[in-house]
C-alpha cells in the first residue's frame, strides 16, 4: 500500500486537490528524482521517460536556473528526509 500514483488532470473536485497537495506538504508523499535535466535538454528528459532509462521521477529545470530552490523551507525538507527525496539519484551519472 505505500507504493501509489496519482494520474490525470482530472482526479479530484477542489476539497479533494486540497487534501491531495496536504499529503504532500506533510511529507507523506514523496516524489523520489532520478535525474533533473535543464529546460534546454527537455528531449533528452523526455528520451529517457520513453525508453524506460529512470528509476524514480524524471525533473526539469524549468523556472529555476538550478536545483535546490524549489523547497524554500527548510523544516519541510527535513521533515522529508534528504535520503527519501534522493534514493535513486545513486544512479545519475550527470
Amino acid at each position: 500500500m505505500k507504493l501509489k500514483t496519482i494520474r490525470g488532470s482530472h482526479f479530484s473536485n477542489y476539497r479533494e486537490a486540497w487534501a491531495a497537495n496536504q499529503t504532500v506538504i506533510d511529507g507523506k508523499v514523496v516524489p523520489p528524482l532520478s535525474k533533473v535535466f535543464p529546460l534546454e535538454e527537455t528531449g533528452e528528459a523526455a528520451y529517457e521517460v520513453h525508453h524506460n532509462r529512470h528509476e524514480g521521477k524524471i525533473g526539469v529545470l524549468c523556472a529555476a536556473p538550478r536545483e535546490g530552490l524549489g523547497v524554500t523551507d527548510p523544516e519541510k525538507r527535513a521533515l522529508v528526509g534528504e535520503d527519501r527525496l534522493t534514493i535513486f539519484r545513486r544512479h545519475d551519472k550527470g
